[in-house]
This record gives C-alpha cells, structure tokens and sequence, in this order.
C-alpha cells in the first residue's frame, strides 16, 4: 500500500511540475479565439495560460468530486500529451501558425472534455454521498 501511495504521489508531482514550467501568471482569456489577430508574442502567454486554467479546472473538479479518478487521469494525460507536442513543435525553436492552431484545437478539445466530464453525474467522494 505504502508503495502504491508513494507511485501516486510521484506521479502527481510529476504532472504538477511538467504543467508548472509550462505555466505561468496572467489574465484568462477573454474575448475573441486566442489565435486570431493576435501579435507574435501573445500566442505563448495564451497557450501558457491555457494550460494553466486546463489544469487548475481538472484539480478543482477533482477536489469538489465532480471528476473521478479515472477522468482525472484520462484528462491530465490529455493535458501532457499537448505539452509534448508542444515541445516536438517547438524543436526547431519556433510555432508558426499552422502550429498554434493545431495546439488551439486541442486545447479546445481539452476543454470540452473537461466540461464534459465536470457534468456527466459521475461523482466521487462526499459529492457523491450527497445523490
């Protein structure tokens, strides 16, 4: 058990810190889609800040027990599986916009899941004793 406990928290950390490096302070994103019209440096504080909202909505949902553990995984996965491609993209030291609007859609995508999920009557925890 004390293993198990032990891979888990790992593992967290792990996806906390790969999030962190990629996230930083900002406004949310209001108004029109983030990668249309734009200046240049704006799209990386966008994309930034969009992780960080994807992952601090994930958290949240898991703590209020709207998100089992399972969809917590399943979306967290998603949310690194954006950073790496990320990071593939980003190889040759820049993201021309065919890039950003791919990295969008699946933000995009992201989020609609996130919602989903937030919504499906799946519940866990005190949450879930409440029915």
């Amino acid at each position: 058990m004390k293993k198990m406990m032990l891979a888990v928290i790992s593992i967290l950390v792990l996806l906390t810190a790969t999030t962190a490096c990629y996230a930083q302070r900002g406004a949310p994103r209001h108004g029109p889609h983030p990668h249309h019209g734009q200046r240049h440096g704006d799209w990386d504080r966008d994309i930034r800040s969009r992780v960080r909202q994807a992952d601090d909505r994930i958290d949240m949902g898991s703590r209020r027990g709207w998100i089992t553990r399972g969809e917590r995984k399943r979306l967290k996965g998603e949310l690194n599986q954006i950073l790496r491609r990320v990071d593939r993209m980003k190889r040759d030291g820049r993201l021309d916009s065919r890039d950003r609007n791919k990295i969008h859609n699946d933000l995009d995508r992201l989020e609609r899941n996130i919602s989903r999920q937030m919504r499906d009557g799946d519940r866990r925890g005190p949450a879930a004793r409440r029915r």
